[in-house]
């Protein structure tokens, strides 16, 4: 048995787990999902030095989690999902320097440990559906990947949210870097403005950074457009138009609030976006709100999106006059449908230069589908 690299014990009727179970050497997954008579996981988990994932879900009679030691300095994925009994998770999973995504989906533990800031390879946590918990510790600034949604007592962060600005220091290559704090209904707004916050700060961070993400997604609750969205529109469509720098990178950060038509019971409130330079589609991107099917959706949501999407030649596609004509329209995804559950109340962007130089000037004019059109001489907000 030292050669068996996976164990898999879904739906039995186990008790406990064998004492010899450390001599398993080889062991690289073990999973036990489904086991309604499972009381008991030994220490001696702790002795499999080769273990790479360990995941318990849906086991209601596990109280108390086995001690965890530096010894399982292999472990990349943790996963403690819907075991109902479970209240506590130990401060010594700090000491799994090895891992990488910890899942808690569905617990009835009452706080996070502190020590979940020491894990410094920590990229994704999942705590949805957590519904004692009524805070969240410093987390490690690793973290591209955070699920908070269906959170009911949640009211607070951190004061020290370092999460998405500290990133800008990490070389963490990731495509998207996603904060969900979807049907939180209770957050309370200075925990909401230090996250939204602390999305503005890493917007200036990262200028010049190549290793961060393309795109950054933050959901939270709420019903206005942030201040440091100077372009804004009623309705799901805005244009902007305007001369292009001629150096620099081009990011836009889009924020789009949407009103929730009456209460939706469901299990995902879905949309989407594109973004046009003139006649040409550029971007189409999807993304959804997830909740539990049992919950009201009630309240409006917010989403933050930053992503760059230019072409190469940022004169390509000008019009005669040199005006570049840049629509962002948000879109049900199927549009066919009637059952549509939300109307886009708000759109906002702020387009950003990514530059060495801070003088760089345009002209824009900003058009919305309810709004009448702007024209104005302004400086871009110009990082470098």
């Amino acid at each position: 048995m030292k050669n068996l690299i996976e164990l898999r014990l879904g739906g039995t009727s186990i008790g406990e787990l064998p004492l010899r179970l450390e001599y398993l050497t080889g062991l690289r997954t073990l999973e036990l999902i489904n086991c309604k008579n499972l009381e008991f996981i030994p220490n001696s988990i702790c002795n499999l030095k080769h273990l790479q994932r360990f995941g318990i879900s849906y086991c209601p009679k596990i109280d108390k989690f086995p001690t965890i030691a530096a010894s399982l300095c292999s472990l990349t994925d943790l996963q403690v999902d819907y075991c109902s009994s479970l209240s506590e998770i130990s401060n010594e999973i700090g000491c799994l320097s090895s891992l990488r995504r910890l899942s808690l989906l569905g617990s009835n533990i009452t706080t996070i440990p502190a020590g979940i800031k020491l894990l410094i390879n920590l990229v994704a946590l999942w705590v949805s559906d957590s519904k004692r918990l009524q805070s969240l510790p410093d987390l490690p600034p690793s973290l591209v990947h955070l699920e908070a949604s269906n959170y009911p007592s949640l009211t607070k962060v951190s004061n020290r949210w370092e999460t998405i600005s500290g990133m800008a220091c990490h070389s963490i290559n990731y495509d998207v870097f996603i904060m969900n704090f979807s049907n939180c209904l209770n957050l309370d707004p200075y925990a909401r403005d230090n996250i939204l916050g602390e999305m503005e700060n890493a917007v200036k961070n990262f200028s010049f950074d190549r290793c961060t993400p393309h795109e950054m997604i933050v959901k939270v609750p709420g019903s206005e457009i942030l201040k440091w969205f100077p372009y804004q529109s009623s309705g799901p469509s805005l244009t902007i138009k305007w001369i292009p720098p001629t150096s620099g990178m081009i990011r836009f950060v889009l924020c789009v609030v949407f009103a929730i038509e009456d209460r939706i019971r469901e299990n995902e409130l879905a949309y989407k976006w594109e973004t046009k330079i003139g006649d040409h589609l550029t971007k189409m991107s999807r993304t959804y709100f997830q909740y539990d099917i049992n919950e009201f959706f009630e309240q409006d949501h917010m989403i933050v999106n930053w992503y760059f999407d230019w072409p190469s030649d940022p004169h390509l596609w000008c019009n005669s006059d040199g005006y570049h004509n840049v629509t962002f329209t948000i879109l049900h995804p199927h549009p066919d449908k009637n059952n549509h559950n939300f109307k886009v109340k708000i759109v906002g962007v702020n387009p950003i230069i990514l530059s060495q130089h801070n003088n760089k000037r345009s002209q824009l004019v900003v058009e919305g589908e309810h709004s009448a059109k702007i024209m104005k001489k302004t400086s871009l907000t110009t990082l470098g």
